[in-house]
């Protein structure tokens, strides 16, 4: 079914009076007689309701699907803000999405249902722009009674009340008018400010002002939390077209940074917001200015995560029982292994930088002090801590990013320490003319380069199967008759926005089936459904495009190759 198709140009629709009677006639019918329902209906005001798929079930896995187009003269909204750019689409179908949600949240549902959107704006297809109006992709559950009974009363009001009533609420008020134009413009400045950042050498900003801590376990801001603030002599000042000056801390490319500080103190939250600097986040979220050139993973410890075919030797020259650490496959990694597994991960992803909370570390895989060197034999010590290569990943010119509170050590290789205090950079500290060779005592001089092996995925062994299950924890797919799990649990899980962006990365996983034919690395293969994404839209992973939209948002490179390298199945040649 093309995104582009719009209800507007359909001409063999019936008044939505047809659809109520309809509605009103299969009362109490089994529930397999609301598929007479499918067809498009148009409003008296010029509205169309479209249902495209009536579920079998009301239990069926896949709800049913209603479009709804509303035409730009019934909105009333400065239509050049809506199609002028990208950022006027991407800022529309958040603000409709978010719109008709908030409706449906105490009308519609569960009948009738739109998914939230989260703090970031993303592209989506929950809305579709169209030249003449906006097209709403709603679920659908035909309303039911007894064993399973339609509800003729219940749909009736559904067609002559709800759907009413979105068009009234999406309907612009000046306010509304107001904050769309600022969703536009904010994002026009975030991308502008990313672009500005790239050029100068710097992989990350944090604006002074930006509320950084969040509510609880949810991704909203913390009341009265305290603003970021860095030193005046620190932070530098970007000029962007609608915000105008703006002030912050930059961190620069290619370089080791460390946030130091007492527990309690905002360390780990610096280090969670620049986690998701890549995302372009909402006004009033608090992080709108806090923003990275690329995604920075958070590379930490996955006790008992899968490892399939990745170089670890660099780190561990030896494991129990003898397996090959250059070649480590495993159901099982421990903590350091797994740490490893996936610092060696993100590199081959290519990422620009990586991010290090020792909190969430295997602290003998950060560093070793210099009293057990001392004590404990160099062949007789299977790790080479992560401090003894920084040298190796500088040449790589990949940007870390620490935030210690007890590994002092650390501070002896940062070329820039940043004092963090209630929140807010007391100091900064700068080692630059240090250089790692002498500031360390470590053993990096006797050991090999860093080794980033491009890993190529066997044939038949990224499952194109069925998605069965999906959540923020974890995705399961059915495929010869087998149920195959990829846990999300790690790093990536504070980094989904919604339940949406999570289903477009499983039905991504089975698309990237297609591209692992024993020749394209893991990298390619993301690279290329990314790719295909940008060229045709996120409907192209959708599995039933033929039949149906189903509300996708889109996830990150980095998410794709992290939920492939997870994958049970994976073989690597």
């Amino acid at each position: 079914m093309s995104d582009n198709n719009s209800l507007s140009s359909q001409e063999d629709m019936s008044d939505v009076d047809t659809l109520i009677k309809i509605s009103q006639k299969i009362d109490g019918n089994g529930y397999g007689a609301a598929r007479v329902l499918m067809g498009a209906y148009i409003y008296d005001d010029g509205t169309v309701i479209a249902i495209d798929r009536v579920p079998r079930d009301p239990l069926e896995p896949l709800p049913g699907r209603i479009r709804l187009f509303i035409p730009y003269g019934l909105l009333r909204y400065n239509k050049g803000v809506i199609i002028k750019d990208r950022f006027g689409k991407l800022a529309s179908k958040h603000f409709f999405t978010e719109l008709c949600y908030r409706t449906l949240r105490y009308e519609g549902r569960p009948w009738l249902w739109m998914e939230p959107p989260g703090q970031a704006i993303l592209e989506r297809t929950s809305v579709e722009i169209l030249k003449d109006g906006i097209e709403l992709r709603l679920d659908f559950i035909p309303p039911y009674k007894g064993r399973r009974k339609i509800s003729g009363g219940r749909l009736r009001r559904l067609f002559s009340e709800t759907i009413p009533r979105i068009i009234r609420e999406l309907t612009a008020t000046e306010k509304k008018r107001s904050f769309l134009k600022l969703i536009r413009d904010t994002l026009e400045d975030q991308e502008v400010l990313r672009r500005k950042l790239e050029e100068e050498g710097y992989i990350a900003f944090i604006a002074n002002g930006a509320v950084l801590p969040r509510r609880g376990d949810t991704d909203f801001p913390m009341p009265n939390a305290v603003p970021f603030e860095a030193p005046k002599e620190y932070t530098t000042e970007f000029k962007l077209p609608n915000h105008g000056p703006i002030e912050g801390l930059c961190i620069r490319m290619n370089e080791i940074s460390v946030f130091v500080g007492a527990n309690f103190h905002g360390k780990t939250t610096i280090l969670e917001a620049l986690a998701v600097a890549h995302y372009n986040h909402i006004p009033g979220d608090g992080r709108e200015f806090v923003i990275s050139v690329d995604e920075l993973p958070l590379i930490m410890v996955e006790n008992r995560r899968v490892v399939r075919g990745v170089d670890i030797s660099g780190f561990i020259r030896i494991l129990p029982g003898g397996p090959d650490p250059s070649n480590f496959t495993t159901n099982n990694a421990s903590g350091s292994t797994s740490q490893a597994a996936s610092l060696i991960e993100a590199f081959e992803c290519g990422v620009a930088g990586v991010l290090i909370d020792e909190d969430s570390s295997a602290v003998n895989f950060i560093l070793r002090d210099e009293y057990l060197k001392g004590i404990i034999p160099r062949d007789l010590e299977p790790i080479t801590p992560l401090i003894d290569r920084l040298k190796d990943i500088k040449k790589r010119k990949i940007a870390v990013i620490f935030a210690v509170g007890a590994l002092g050590e650390i501070l002896k290789v940062a070329d820039c320490a940043y004092v963090v205090s209630k929140y807010r950079i007391s100091e900064v500290l700068s080692n630059k003319k240090k250089s790692l060779q002498t500031s360390y005592g470590g053993y990096s001089e006797r050991e090999n380069e860093l080794a980033i092996k491009q890993r190529i995925p066997k044939p038949g062994s990224i499952p194109n199967g069925k998605v069965k299950l999906i959540s923020f924890d974890e995705v399961t797919i059915t495929w010869h008759g087998k149920r195959i799990t990829v846990n999300l649990r790690g790093s990536i899980r504070r980094t989904f926005k919604e339940k949406s962006q999570v289903r477009a990365l499983a039905y991504a996983i089975t698309y990237a089936s297609k591209y692992a034919d024993g020749k394209h690395t893991l990298k390619e293969i993301v690279d290329a459904v990314i790719s295909d994404i940008n060229e045709y839209g996120l409907s192209i992973i959708n599995p039933y495009h033929d039949e149906m939209i189903i509300n996708l948002s889109m996830f990150t490179r980095y998410q794709l190759f992290y939920a492939l390298s997870r994958l049970p199945t994976l073989r690597i040649k």
